[in-house]
């Protein structure tokens, strides 16, 4: 009787130690300083046709377009790419 109680409390003290352990969460993540944007990306969603691969049939999707006439550009898949630099500001209007 004594060895199924002391294994019992090895098992509970385990799972409190797991909870501890684990249930804290995540650390907090770093906030940074608000910037003032140097660079700016203007992305449309919209419709467009694509083939996913040659000789497939040409299918529907969503997708962002953008660029200098960016509302009337075709929707890109995958969509456009957005070049920064690491510790550039950006600001990115859909």
């Amino acid at each position: 009787m004594q060895t199924i109680m002391h294994n019992t409390l090895k098992v509970i003290a385990a799972l409190l130690l797991v909870v501890v352990m684990f249930g804290s969460g995540p650390a907090p993540s770093v906030a940074y300083a608000a910037c003032t944007p140097t660079i700016s990306f203007d992305l449309y969603a919209k419709t467009g046709m694509t083939t996913l691969y040659a000789g497939s049939p040409t299918i529907n999707i969503w997708g962002f377009s953008s660029g200098p006439s960016g509302a009337t550009d075709p929707a890109a898949l995958p969509g456009p790419v957005l070049e920064v630099s690491q510790g550039d500001c950006v600001a990115v209007t859909l």
